[in-house]
Parts: structure tokens; sequence; C-alpha cells
């Protein structure tokens, strides 16, 4: 059946109703051992515990998740059913696995920022930054930092506000984890005068997730601390202001001498 673009909040929806009754099937497992040499339980854990990325495609029967294995360090395709009738005996059952390049000529498509999520999920801190730079460079750009305020409403669907590009520096989410911004300098206010701006009844709001890949729930109880980039900062600047201001008064003394002889 031919692939098409679909809604990935709907298509996770749709797996959640599986997730925990999910299996392998024959087929999977032999894919699974031949490509990245992963047993069956560690195809169906890594599905089953979501550190597999839900793609934006569906054949109309089947979700399909992108999965990073660190051992091979490759990512690959597991094809899940999503409807009864692609069920065998009642019991949903990964399909099959494939390459990125196979996926990709079923007519799918993998973006960048689905294999930072997926290798997100799928490493630790201090790994994940390592493949980071492997694979894009050491000064690769990394995306924004986007906090998502969800809002209680009358429909099925709950009221979301994004607010992205908040002042959360590198260093400390490596120090300190992205789920504790909130004690990062200046961040506490940000978000306040997003939210203001934005009309937010506190009231209504049942949830904070932030993100630079994967969301996580934003701590309200994260507590103050120095973030090392900033302190770094802020010791350098006055040294470098005086060194202007002597390179400034260098200058000037050198052009007294020339204009006066």
């Amino acid at each position: 059946m031919e692939i098409k673009q679909y809604s990935r909040t709907r298509l996770s929806r749709r797996f959640s109703a599986v997730r925990l009754d999910l299996q392998a099937s024959p087929r999977a497992v032999e894919s699974a051992d031949r490509l990245a040499d992963m047993t069956r339980s560690q195809l169906i854990n890594v599905v089953r515990d979501e550190r597999a990325v839900v793609l934006p495609y569906t054949d109309g029967l089947h979700t399909y998740h992108l999965l990073f294995w660190p051992p091979c360090e490759r990512f690959y395709v597991a094809e899940v059913p999503m409807e009864e009738t692609a069920f065998e005996e009642g019991t949903p059952l990964i399909a099959d696995v494939y390459t990125v390049t196979e996926f990709e000529g079923k007519g799918g498509e993998v973006s960048t920022r689905m294999r930072r999520m997926a290798a997100d999920r799928a490493l630790d801190k201090v790994a994940f930054r390592a493949w980071e730079e492997k694979s894009f460079g050491q000064h690769h750009p990394r995306k924004s930092v986007r906090v998502m305020t969800y809002l209680r409403s009358e429909s099925d669907e709950p009221e979301t506000h994004l607010f992205i590009n908040a002042p959360v520096c590198q260093a400390y989410i490596d120090t300190w984890g992205l789920e504790n911004a909130f004690g990062h300098p200046g961040f506490s206010d940000w978000y306040k005068r997003a939210a203001d701006a934005a009309g937010i009844d506190f009231d209504r709001v049942i949830a904070l997730r932030i993100a630079e890949t994967n969301k996580v729930k934003l701590r309200l109880d994260a507590p103050n601390r120095e973030c090392p980039h900033c302190t770094k900062s802020r010791r350098l600047a006055p040294r470098q202001s005086q060194r202007r201001i002597r390179r400034l008064m260098s200058l000037i003394v050198e052009f007294c001498k020339k204009v006066l002889g």
C-alpha cells in the first residue's frame, strides 16, 4: 500500500492503543537480527517503550517508527499495525523492520529532526552530544529551545501555546538538564512576559513541556542555579571592556603623536 503523510499526533494516539500488547512477527525478528543483530525482545522493548519516534507517515494500516540502534549507530524503521485488520490472530505484531533507504523507497522520508529525536531517546546526554558532533560537525547549529503551555479547553484537544527561543544556555542544559530551565537566570521572567503577552489564564494550565529535541516535563520547582556560561560571560565582560578602553587610549595617543608631530 502507498505511504502518505499524516499527523504525528493522531498516529501516536493510534499507536498508544496497541503499544502494551505489541509483539513481533517472525519476519520482523529476522529483519532485526539480519540488519542490526537485534533480538526479538530488544526490538519489542525499543518500540513499546517509545524509544522509537513515530514518523508522520502511514499506509492506512500501519504506523512507522524510527529507532536508533547504538551498537551499530544506525537508524531503522519498524512497521507497526494500528488497525485490527492488520493484526495476526487478534495480536498487534511488528510487521517488519526496514533500513532508512528501504523506507524512503516506499515513499516515506526521514528528516534530520526525526533522526535527532530518535538518537536523543536512545543515547544518554553525553553520548548524544558526541553523536551530534560526529554527524553534523562540532559547530553545528542547535535547535532553539521551545516551551509548550497546554490549557484546558472545551474540546478534546487542549489549547496549546508555543514560545520559542527560550533563554537557557546550552552549558546550563548540559549541566543541570533542560527540565530545570526555570532555575536558569532570567528564564522565569521571560516566561511570565511571554505568558502575559499571550493572555494565558494560569487557572486553565494543565501541563508545561520544554523541548530542544524531545519534549520533557518542565519543573516549576527547579532551584535557582548559576549558569556556567552566564557566569563566565559576567567574569569576562569587565576584562573585555578594560581591554577595549586600553586599546582605544593607545589609538588616541598614536593619533595625537602624528598630528602634533
